[in-house]
């Protein structure tokens, strides 16, 4: 704790529930800590980059790898009597490149399985990856783009939950924005609507929406029968 004796404030508390708290004297979780939230890292380069509220250090001598780094487990029991633990998921922070300082962030998942080809069994595979200059990866470890999907035959599925939908019903959409004030102003300028084409859900149809940001009108509609219209939106 601190402070002088007529006024201790304990900086550490573990409770009778087992609860441990830092700078918190009623925990409210197995380790609960009180600290002032920390903006956006923005200074002279550090090793720390800010600090926050938990530190995890890789102390290790070899070099800083990418997939490589300090990592929170996740486990969970086989046995319905809460025995035979397995690690099954895992937070993992490590260098984009060998030797980098440069971050890259991944959430992975254990498997069965043999990414390396190398006679193993058991492994992690990474479901997402974030890395330092802001591209998302989904199933690779070195994203190219924005987003970047990989897989055996990868789908991307944009699913409506509503469980009754109307004809006309749009189900799903893609905008396309741009942010050059300079003309019309920043704003949707492009959208692909997927549209019901009745009321109970069956068919749809596939809407093309070109313009100016704020004022785009539809250009084609590719019905579920497979005819196209081009500059009206009528029943094909």
């Amino acid at each position: 704790g601190h402070g002088t004796f007529a006024s201790f404030t304990p900086t550490f508390v573990i409770n009778d529930s087992g609860n441990v708290g830092i700078n918190n004297t009623n925990p409210r979780a197995k380790l609960h800590i009180d600290s002032p939230g920390l903006g956006e890292f923005a200074g002279p380069n550090s090793s720390l980059a800010g600090a926050g509220h938990i530190v995890l250090s890789d102390v290790g001598s070899g070099n800083r790898d990418l997939m490589s780094g300090p990592s929170i487990v996740f486990q969970t029991p086989v046995s319905s009597d809460g025995t035979s633990l397995w690690a099954t998921s895992r937070l993992l922070g490590s260098p984009s490149a060998a030797g980098s300082a440069r971050g890259t962030f991944s959430i992975q998942v254990r498997d069965n399985y043999d990414p390396f080809n190398d006679g193993t069994s058991w492994n992690w595979r990474t479901c997402l990856t974030a890395q330092n200059n802001g591209n998302i990866g989904i199933g690779t470890n070195s994203p190219g783009t924005l987003l970047n999907i990989e897989g055996s035959s990868p789908i991307l599925t944009i699913e409506d939950s509503r469980t009754s939908i109307g004809d006309g019903t749009i189900m799903g959409r893609i905008d396309f924005k741009q942010n050059d004030d300079s003309g019309s102003g920043t704003g949707v300028s492009g959208s692909i609507y997927s549209i019901s084409e009745s009321t109970t859900g069956q068919g749809s149809s596939l809407a093309f929406k070109t313009g100016v940001p704020g004022s785009t009108t539809e250009k084609m509609r590719i019905f579920s029968n497979g005819n196209v219209n081009i500059g009206v939106a009528e029943a094909g």
